[in-house]
């Protein structure tokens, strides 16, 4: 039970997917999440962020927007900057993924 809690976590799933990606890939996205949880006092250990994957801060956003939406209302233009560069990211994190998992195309 305990394994299948694990895996199926948002977290871990968020990391999952972010995985498929080299690091650099994601510098941009990390360092807007960053700014943006700096922004709205979101604590997490701001001394070793630099080593902290991507998935982390994405995580730590959307929890600050599913549990803390009213404290996010002067970080508007950090928000904006993260949905855009997600725009950027996520057509290749679906090809990437879905590659990975070796899905078979369905021709139509």
């Amino acid at each position: 039970m305990e394994k299948y809690q694990k895996i199926s976590s948002e977290s871990a799933r968020i990391k999952k997917i972010f995985g498929v990606l080299p690091a650099e890939n994601c510098t941009e996205l990390k360092n807007t999440c960053v700014a943006f949880l700096e922004h709205v006092d979101v604590e997490f250990n701001k001394a070793n962020h630099q080593s902290e994957e991507v998935a982390f801060f994405v995580y730590k956003v959307r929890n600050q927007l599913i549990h803390n939406f009213r404290r996010t209302g002067t970080g508007s233009s950090q928000l904006k900057q993260i949905i855009s560069e997600l725009e950027e990211l996520v057509p290749r994190l679906i090809y990437e993924f879905g590659f990975s998992r070796q899905i078979p195309v369905v021709a139509a």
